[in-house]
């Protein structure tokens, strides 16, 4: 059953026993705003709420944490100047003693009987957010039915997992202000948590039932150290046997798994842009590797090629876990970046540009794996790691060898292929590629499972490596260590000899 008043929500995220914070902060009535003081006895008296949002302090499956919860039925949610205090001032507290926030938000915004005292609540909550974000403490915000105006453009909107209830109404200014305002009726899914999720503009949809388990999840141990040091790669061998051609069309096969098929379960990280070709996930239960973000390109999501929108996806999965300092792992697998004239208004070189930056100095280890093919600068925006892996039947390449036929005026692809030295073992042969991954006899579409579990083992030897070290041989880490980025990063692309 739904929760409906803001006590229900606190009992729905936190253990018996949470203490109510702040609750001696409440409205006046600073503009003397006609029949204001009235409103606010009986939103009161109607709520049992002294203002419309309460504050809790509690535990959450052994994890202390602040809840915000609001109270929809008190003056529709709106934040008004105490509202915003007493965020402001859950923020800071949850700041002081380094615990999580989840918010539970459903409001109308910014309360128009305080006028500009209340909608300075947005930046004022947004500096006190700012505090919580340099102690590296999470931060979650659930938008519930409906939330829109200055609260969602403001500290929920800043929350590293914006989750949204089902079919939830949310937007900057409601369906209601924005027809009114635009004289035009809205589309019919316009103002919805499935639409904002299609647009990149929240992480996930979350049924209530669900939400204190996710939470929790989340909030699970993080380690690094030796309990995967068991793992090893999987050296391919070479074979004199396939051409270049041969390898090309493997690479690209249909049956072959994609990036998103070589997901591990987990968090889903869905901000950032409406491009289904990008997909982003916390690995939530490879606790010893210290739950890597795994960013994965997913080939048969339309042409296959990223756009501007899965690059801006590709830079917010890079921050967060730069600012939970968890490891990244990129999974390869596209004929590359979309060359469309809407692309190119949208800056798609500069979002490369800017992906590849993110990418080469994130301050965490960083492990890239070409599992299928990787086209041009659009795939290698996606592979300046630490350590680069390839599939034993990946390729990778400047230009895909039709283009380079095309622009030699040549019809010999099988030729050019050869020419343009693509496969996996020439680019470790390269100095481009540090290990090659067996697959599989046949390639990976002929047992997708077992190349899969062969590349998920490669990728916890190369983290393993990454953090460990001969005077760490018998210590756990808590924090990545000091040489990151290594310089195997950065020296990798200076290949003048």
């Amino acid at each position: 059953m739904t929760p409906r008043s803001a006590r229900e929500w606190l009992d729905l995220v936190l253990d018996p026993g949470w203490t109510l914070l702040f609750d001696d902060v409440v409205s006046g009535d600073p503009l003397e705003f006609p029949g204001y003081a009235e409103q606010l006895r009986a939103a009161r008296e109607k709520t049992g709420c002294s203002e419309s949002v309460l504050v809790a302090e509690g535990v959450l499956a052994g994890q202390r944490m602040i809840a915000i919860a609001f109270e929809f039925g008190f003056l529709g949610g709106s934040m008004g100047v105490a509202a915003g205090e007493r965020i402001c001032r859950a923020f800071e507290h949850a700041a002081a003693t380094g615990v999580p926030v989840v918010a539970m938000t459903a409001t109308g915004g910014a309360r128009m009987q305080e006028g500009m005292l209340a909608l300075s609540q947005m930046p004022a909550t947004l500096i006190a957010r700012e505090k919580l974000v340099a102690e590296r403490a999470p931060f979650f915000c659930y938008l519930r039915n409906p939330t829109t105006g200055g609260v969602f453009a403001s500290f929920a909107s800043s929350a590293d997992l914006l989750w949204a209830e089902p079919h939830a109404t949310i937007g900057f200014a409601g369906p209601r202000v924005a027809e009114s305002m635009t004289g035009e009726p809205l589309p019919e899914a316009s103002h919805t948590a499935e639409t904002a999720l299609a647009h990149g503009l929240i992480d996930e949809i979350v049924p209530v039932a669900d939400l204190r388990k996710r939470v929790s999840e989340f909030l699970g141990p993080v380690s690094y150290g030796i309990a995967g040091a068991g793992h090893s790669i999987e050296e391919a061998q070479p074979s004199t046997a396939a051409d270049a051609w041969t390898e090309v069309t493997l690479a690209r096969d249909a049956k072959r798994p994609t990036g998103a098929d070589y997901l591990p379960g987990g968090t889903i990280l869905g901000r950032g842009g409406p491009d289904a070709s990008i997909l982003v996930c916390v690995a939530d239960d490879w606790l010893e590797h210290g739950r890597p973000i795994f960013i994965a390109q997913n080939r048969f999501s339309g042409t296959g090629r990223t756009h501007p929108g899965g690059y801006r996806r590709v830079r917010r999965a890079i921050g967060f876990a730069a600012r939970f300092r968890r490891p990244i792992v990129t999974l390869i697998d596209t004929p590359g970046a979309d060359p469309s004239a809407g692309s190119e208004a949208d800056g798609i070189a500069r979002e490369i540009s800017a992906t590849f930056e993110a990418l080469l100095t994130a301050p965490v280890p960083t492990v890239a794996v070409c599992v299928g093919e990787g086209g041009s600068g659009g795939a290698l925006a996606l592979a300046a790691c630490d350590v680069f892996l390839i599939s034993e039947h990946g390729t990778f390449s400047v230009i895909a060898p039709e283009g380079a036929a095309s622009i030699l005026r040549r019809d010999d692809l099988e030729t050019v292929a050869n020419e343009l030295r693509l496969t996996a073992h020439e680019l470790k042969a390269l100095g481009l590629a540090d290990h090659v991954v067996a697959e599989p006899e046949g390639g990976a579409h002929a047992d997708p499972h077992r190349a899969i579990s062969k590349v998920h083992g490669a990728i916890m030897a190369a983290l393993q490596e990454l953090h460990l070290r001969p005077e760490q041989a018998d210590v756990e880490e808590v924090l990545p260590p000091p040489d990151i980025p290594s310089a195997r990063r950065f020296e990798r692309w200076r290949v003048y000899r």
